[in-house]
């Protein structure tokens, strides 16, 4: 089961923009193709289990658990076969987590605690759109303003307007810099550098370059 709903007027007064909320259900073996957004993602689990793999990193998505995807992360999703999972994707333009994280660009967390409000709050998020009543796209951008505050109450951080591309950049840049300072003994290369880093190649050099003038 996979349901699209993308929204184009789905817009807050401090520029945040909701672009589409996803509702997804998967009971095969499934692996994605590595890519990156220039805009945050948002996934949360409501059952079953999924693998992520996050520039370098990988961890197992649980229940209740949600994973915050930062503009120009690098990720893949796996679905696992023996526990089929469900989850809801939320796609923001214009936004930024700053959560407690490192520098690999996302933050991996649960709402257990609050679980029942979460999972309402996603529910009538679905039906909304599913629905499309009168200014449902108004409706839908308001419970998903209500979600981060969830989120920001959760964890102590907040979901906020993007940072400048170039502070991203800089990101980036410090984050391939410790990379190659903690894997200089393995075989590296531009091409993978800059999957990790959502850019080409050219995007990658023309980075570095930037970030030493």
């Amino acid at each position: 089961m996979y349901n699209l709903f993308e929204l184009e007027d789905a817009v807050a007064e401090d520029g945040l923009q909701l672009l589409y909320v996803t509702s997804f259900r998967y009971e095969k073996h499934w692996i994605g193709t590595r890519h990156a957004h220039s805009f945050l993602e948002i996934f949360f689990c409501v059952s079953g289990d999924c693998e992520f793999f996050v520039r370098d990193s990988s961890f197992t998505l649980h229940p209740y658990e949600f994973v915050l995807i930062n503009p120009d992360t690098e990720h893949v999703e796996r679905a696992i076969p023996e526990s089929p999972v469900e989850w809801v994707v939320l796609g923001i333009k214009g936004g930024y987590s700053n959560l407690p994280t490192d520098s690999n660009g996302y933050y991996h967390g649960s709402f257990a605690a609050d679980s029942k409000g979460m999972v309402q709050l996603l529910t009538l998020l679905i039906s909304e759109l599913q629905n499309k009543k009168k200014q449902y796209s108004g409706a839908a951008l308001r419970i998903a303003q209500l979600i981060m505050i969830h989120l920001s109450r959760i964890t102590g951080g907040e979901i906020k307007q993007e940072v400048s591309t170039e502070n991203r950049l800089q990101s980036s840049i410090a984050w391939v810099k410790q990379y190659i300072d903690d894997n200089y003994t393995s075989p590296l290369n531009l091409e993978m550098l800059s999957d990790k880093m959502g850019l080409n190649r050219c995007g990658l050099i023309r980075a570095f370059k930037n970030g030493m003038e």
